[in-house]
Order: C-alpha cells, then structure tokens, then sequence
C-alpha cells in the first residue's frame, strides 16, 4: 500500500542521515567500534533507493490513470489472434487518426509502449517484430493533442511497467511533461542538495597559517 511504502520512505530518508552524522557524533562521544564510512557510493545507492520508492509512491494506480485519462480522447483495445492479426491491426488503427500511445500485451501483462503521430505508418513497422508476434492484444490511447505524447507515454510505462521498454522516453523540450518524472527529479534534487559529498577536514587538525 501507498502507506506503507510512505513509511518505508521515511526510514530509508533516515537510514541516509544518520550514516551521514555517524562522524560527526564520534567526535563528541566515543562510539561503540568504528563509525562506519559514508561514501559518495554508499549515498548514491541510498538515493536511488529513495527514487525508487518516491515513484511507487507517486505512480498511484488511481492518480496515474486520472492523469492519463486527463489528456486522452479515449482508450481501445483489439485482439491479436489469427494469421491476419497484423491486417487486422494496420485495418483498426486506420480508423483512429491522431496522435496515439500504443502498447502490447500478453496474458495481461505489457511488453511494449510507444508513441507515434500516425498510428498507420507507425504500427506498419512491427509486421516483422518480436514483441508484435508474442503480443495477443494492442491497446491504444488516443490523445487530445500531439503535445501530450511524451507525457501519455510515460505515464503509461510508470503505470503498466513493460518488460520490453528499458528506459523512461526521453522528454522533448516543448512537450508537456510526466508529473511522476518531475517529482522524482525535485525529489532527487533536494536530497542531494541536503547531502552534498565535500572534503572531510579533521576539526583537530591545525591550521597551517597559526602552526
């Protein structure tokens, strides 16, 4: 649940400052064994942990489809069966002109998001394709707006998590932009601001210009 993994948010936030203050309380009281060692590895580990779950958290089942629901015209989806599955396709998408997000599926799990300014010409191209053959249904979401494309797919690829896509879609400059992706980047943002890796200097060392 979103709850839970809130809580799991706040320990991991805190796991990251107390390894950050370990020195820093060693300095006035002696520890029990040796403080261990924060490292810009050890942070950048915490971190991405911390994104992870930041995610999870904001791509809630509800909220995501609400936003995704926002900027769509409407949602369909066809079964892939036959040996004239590919005509069958290239035959419905013609009747849905405009900008789409398209995904494959299989046994009701997602293999592949894309987007495209022609569902025609696009979907043309998967006559040959792997995930095309293992597919046994094509959903697509048509859009009010070309603008909305960068966003409606990655919305959809946080919502509906394919196998087959290795990496958010890039986002173009002018395009409207993913929610989820933005919070994650403020969220990754402030938390490196707050632990920023400087230098160690011993507050026991002297200074070279009093010695």
């Amino acid at each position: 649940t979103n709850m839970a993994l809130i809580k799991e948010f706040d320990r991991e936030l805190n796991a990251l400052w107390d390894s950050r203050i370990a020195y820093t309380r060693s300095l006035l009281k002696k520890p029990i064994g040796r403080p261990k060692s924060f490292s810009k590895k050890d942070r950048d580990k915490r971190i991405r942990r911390l994104e992870e779950l930041a995610v999870s958290i904001l791509t809630n089942k509800k909220r995501a489809e609400s936003e995704l629901k926002k900027i769509t015209r409407y949602t369909k989806s066809m079964s892939l069966w036959g040996k004239d599955r590919y005509d069958k396709m290239v035959t419905w998408v013609k009747k849905k002109p405009g900008p789409i997000v398209y995904s494959f599926w299989r046994k009701g799990k997602c293999l592949y998001i894309g987007q495209t300014k022609s569902a025609k010409e696009r979907l043309r191209n998967y006559r040959k394709d792997k995930l095309f053959g293992m597919a046994d249904r094509v959903k697509v979401h048509l859009l009010r707006g070309e603008s909305h494309l960068g966003k409606a797919e990655c919305l959809a690829t946080h919502l509906y998590d394919p196998s087959g896509n290795r990496a958010n879609p890039p986002e173009k400059k002018y395009s409207k932009k993913c929610p989820v992706c933005k919070a994650k980047r403020e969220i990754k943002k402030d938390i490196e601001s707050l632990f920023r890796m400087k230098r160690r200097r011993s507050i026991l060392q002297p200074n070279r210009e009093t010695s």
